[in-house]
């Protein structure tokens, strides 16, 4: 079992990864034991069926002697990774590892110690730790199913509320500049988003570029009208 709670042992945000028995984080071979280790990781630690596991898995094509192959694919797997991480029980699967040892949970921990500080030094280091969690695209070495897109959601709206926090800490502490790097690229991804629209509006006019402001509410505003047929809230106008 990995007892060291600052270390992660199983890391979703990227390409699939675990604890080796070497002490690194590696990507385990073949596409079926990156899908196990992300279900795994998204229960949260608790224990994930047999047959849901299986059903993941090989989908609508389960071999024969499914549960044979799940054995086989886990005494592979855990020949690889550190001893005591999956855990068997007559009733299916389980990590052993803290929530903060999954890349995902530990960023959802740094969300909220973030979110409780009352310190914009150290809620601007703790998000910076926790966005740097993320090594590349999600999901994408897992195939089309339903985890998949789960997990997609899931780290979306995490990394969402990270990016939204750091823009909030660093507009407070008046570092303009630096939060409409974080802004742009939360306005690329969420185009329709008032809230992260009028961060942006309220940092451009404070570093002395309402011109640009302007500009961004009236994109804003059409972007609303044509692809909802709404308008901006009443405080976006404001």
């Amino acid at each position: 079992m990995v007892s060291d709670e600052a270390t992660v042992a199983v890391a979703v945000l990227g390409p699939v990864a675990v604890i080796t028995r070497a002490g690194s984080l590696a990507e385990p071979p073949g596409v079926l034991a990156k899908r196990f280790l992300a279900l795994l990781a998204l229960s949260g630690g608790r224990t994930v069926s047999t047959m849901t596991i299986v059903d993941e898995l090989w989908q609508d094509e389960p071999p024969a002697g499914a549960r044979a192959a799940l054995q086989t694919l886990v005494s592979r797997l855990r020949s690889f990774c550190a001893p005591g991480l999956i855990e068997t029980s007559p009733s299916g699967y389980r990590l052993t590892c803290a929530a903060e040892q999954i890349d995902l949970g530990r960023a959802a921990h740094l969300l909220a110690t973030a979110s409780a500080t009352t310190s914009p030094a150290e809620a601007r280091d703790t998000l910076r730790e926790a966005l740097g969690l993320w090594r590349g695209a999600v999901g994408d070495d897992l195939g089309d199913s339903e985890l998949t897109a789960a997990l997609k959601v899931r780290a979306a709206t995490t990394h969402k509320a990270l990016a939204r926090l750091y823009a909030e800490t660093l507009y407070s502490a008046q570092e303009f500049t630096e939060a409409l790097v974080i802004l742009r690229e939360l306005r690329f991804e969420h185009p329709l988003d008032d809230t992260v629209t009028e961060l942006t509006l309220r940092a451009l006019c404070d570093s002395g570029r309402p011109g640009e402001a302007l500009a961004e509410y009236e994109a804003h505003r059409r972007r609303l009208r044509d692809e909802l047929g709404t308008t901006p809230s009443t405080e976006l106008v404001r």
